[in-house]
């Protein structure tokens, strides 16, 4: 069973490859209609069933949409329809986990550094009363679910002014990633007083107008979940080399 379902899904990989050549050799554009599946059917000499399953997938990435009564066609370049399925997308075991946070660490720093001459008074009262919600909820005892929100509301307003759409896409990504991290390895905040003072800390060098400062205190404002991560790839390494030695 195990080798059926592992043909059947290289062999939908193959067909939406073929779909996606033929696409491109066709000089398709946004908007263009996409063969019917019979006709595609005898163009690549593949099962109909096959080229219906390989459809489906291409729809659900976004690359192919359906107008009702009409038929497919092939969607515009769009970012979201990317990043919609990436969370999902992602096996999410130790080493990708620290990659993904590898990314986010380098990411934010950099365009901290970017917005640090952009923050008006407005924006640093907003991000002091979002602190301000979010140490309420700590002394509240409120859930890991709900830091998230609050954490993730906090970084998408630091970088309002860039006009970075990707940017605030990854944002959420990586919180949905967290999210699942929180359920799937049961890891919370360990100390949330630490939490919201490294936060406070960014803040301070925002106020400062330091470009420096605020990108060091932006890396160490990661150290926990990066400790952290180590913590696990080491314990997930531990147990792989006891197992192979049995």
């Amino acid at each position: 069973m195990s080798l059926q379902r592992l043909e059947r899904e290289r062999l939908s990989l193959t067909v939406q490859k073929a779909i996606k050549d033929y696409i491109l050799e066709s000089a398709l554009k946004p908007g263009d209609s996409i063969p019917t599946e019979k006709q595609l059917e005898e163009e690549l000499g593949i099962s109909r069933a096959a080229i219906r399953e390989s459809l489906k997938s291409l729809e659900a990435l976004g690359i192919i949409g359906v107008k009702p009564g009409v038929g497919r066609f092939l969607r515009s370049f769009d970012f979201a329809t990317i990043l919609d399925n990436l969370s999902f997308s992602i096996e999410l075991n130790p080493k990708n986990f620290a990659n993904v946070l590898e990314l986010r660490k380098v990411l934010e720093s950099t365009f901290l550094r970017r917005s640090i001459a952009l923050y008006t008074e407005d924006d640093i009262a907003q991000l002091h009363a979002l602190l301000d919600t979010i140490s309420s909820r700590v002394r509240e005892d409120g859930c890991e679910f709900e830091l998230i929100r609050l954490h993730t509301e906090f970084h998408l307003l630091l970088y309002r002014h860039l006009d970075n759409q990707l940017l605030t896409d990854l944002i959420k990504i990586f919180a949905t990633i967290q999210r699942t991290v929180w359920v799937t390895f049961d890891h919370v905040t360990r100390d949330r007083d630490e939490f919201i003072r490294v936060h406070r800390s960014i803040l301070q060098a925002i106020e400062q107008r330091d470009a420096d400062l605020a990108e060091q205190r932006m890396l160490e404002h990661f150290r926990e979940v990066s400790d952290w991560s180590r913590r696990l790839q080491d314990e997930t390494l531990a147990v792989d080399s006891t197992i192979e030695r049995r």
